[in-house]
């Protein structure tokens, strides 16, 4: 909210706002703040053609089998399985591991150089499976994941 007196403190002529969730009302709001014409605004949806959500109901003790048997349908697909907490993301991680599958954890509470190291493999295809909280995923651009 205080965005707009910065750009007016500082004189910033030209501003780009980019966000994957606003709603019309934070649309109408930002414009009318940063004095945006609603012509210059775009929205491009979020469907991906490539991703697809899968619910199955999967009783505890059987989850790392199930995720194990999904990755190995598959194995050259880059993979991300979310999980909630990050002790979880090192679990699975160490089972997947234990069970020949290349897989990483990736969470905040990994030192940043550690989580960009993993990253990077991951975008550039050496690692194939990252088990991550929600630190990981957002504005994730590649073309092969699941």
């Amino acid at each position: 909210m205080k965005l707009p007196g910065y750009q007016k403190e500082f004189k910033i002529e030209q501003t780009l706002l980019l966000t994957a969730t606003a709603t019309e009302r934070v649309i109408d709001d930002m414009c009318a703040k940063f004095n945006i014409l609603k012509d210059h605004v775009f929205v491009t949806g979020l469907y991906r053609e490539n991703l697809y959500l899968q619910i199955t109901p999967i009783a505890t003790p059987e989850k790392k089998n199930r995720v194990l048997q999904r990755i190995r349908e598959i194995l050259k697909a880059s993979t991300i399985v979310y999980v909630t907490l990050q002790k979880t993301a090192e679990d699975v991680s160490d089972f997947l591991c234990a069970n020949n599958i290349n897989a990483h954890p990736y969470h905040a509470g990994m030192q940043n150089e550690k989580r960009e190291q993993i990253q990077n493999k991951f975008m550039d295809g050496t690692l194939a499976c990252i088990v991550a909280t929600i630190a990981f995923g957002m504005g994730i651009d590649k073309n092969d994941y699941r």
